[in-house]
């Protein structure tokens, strides 16, 4: 039977437990902090987060922890802000452009040139620093021939047929015409030239002959091509 004074004892214990605990000044650990420990959340690792840990152990599962994201920017309908950063709008300030036109026509293999076509363009700077923002190259050339067993253009049968697409190079030179540089075109990569006196833009087109050993009754081809490039004075 608890008897009055037993019970006045346990609450006496029970307090002097409590109070002991309470106030027992926590260690601080050397370890750095670990918000992944902090299993209640509430920016303090101590002897509480222990007491919920203890409640789930031998417990065993998924290792995956579920993430909350609670402050996405959002528009008026509820969907996800999505912007792009901004970029730099760089304003070329020089540009140089060169092009390759020619048409061909004969009825002879040899009445039709052939080979490597180019044509070329420049422009001085007097010793200007330059960025090279890019260069472009379009256009080819096509070409075609037809051959016989006769003179008759009754008995002609369709030859060579073909296309080439155009290329293209920069060169930069400085003050005793030296060469600084050569870049191929198309050019995506902004590229600075230091010194430049001069630039100079090359378009060349290739034409291939085909069956030298064949006599061709009416042979042509066509060449339409153009480049160009622009830089920035930096």
């Amino acid at each position: 039977m608890i008897t009055k004074k037993d019970l006045v004892v346990s609450i006496l214990c029970t307090f002097c437990l409590t109070t002991v605990i309470l106030t027992i000044t926590p260690v601080k650990s050397a370890a750095e902090w670990d918000p992944w420990v902090d299993v209640r959340e509430d920016g303090t690792i101590n002897v509480l987060d222990l007491i919920k840990v203890a409640g789930s152990l031998g417990t065993s599962g998924n290792t995956t922890k579920n993430v909350n994201v609670t402050n996405l920017p959002l528009d008026s309908n509820g969907n996800l802000k999505v912007s792009s950063m901004p970029t730099e709008e760089i304003v070329a300030d020089g540009f140089l452009t060169t092009m390759l036109r020619r048409v061909d026509h004969g009825y002879n293999l040899h009445d039709i040139p052939w080979g490597i076509f180019t044509n070329s363009s420049e422009i001085m700077l007097n010793g200007q620093n330059i960025t090279v923002l890019g260069g472009q190259v379009s256009g080819g050339s096509t070409w075609s021939g037809w051959t016989s067993m006769s003179n008759t253009a009754g008995n002609s049968v369709a030859g060579a047929t073909g296309s080439a697409s155009a290329t293209g190079r920069i060169e930069a030179y400085n003050s005793t015409n030296g060469l600084i540089c050569r870049l191929s075109m198309p050019l995506y990569t902004k590229i600075r030239v230091i010194n430049v006196y001069k630039i100079v833009l090359f378009v060349d087109v290739v034409v291939p002959v085909q069956f030298t050993n064949v006599q061709w009754f009416e042979t042509g081809n066509s060449i339409d091509a153009i480049g160009t490039v622009f830089w920035k004075q930096s």
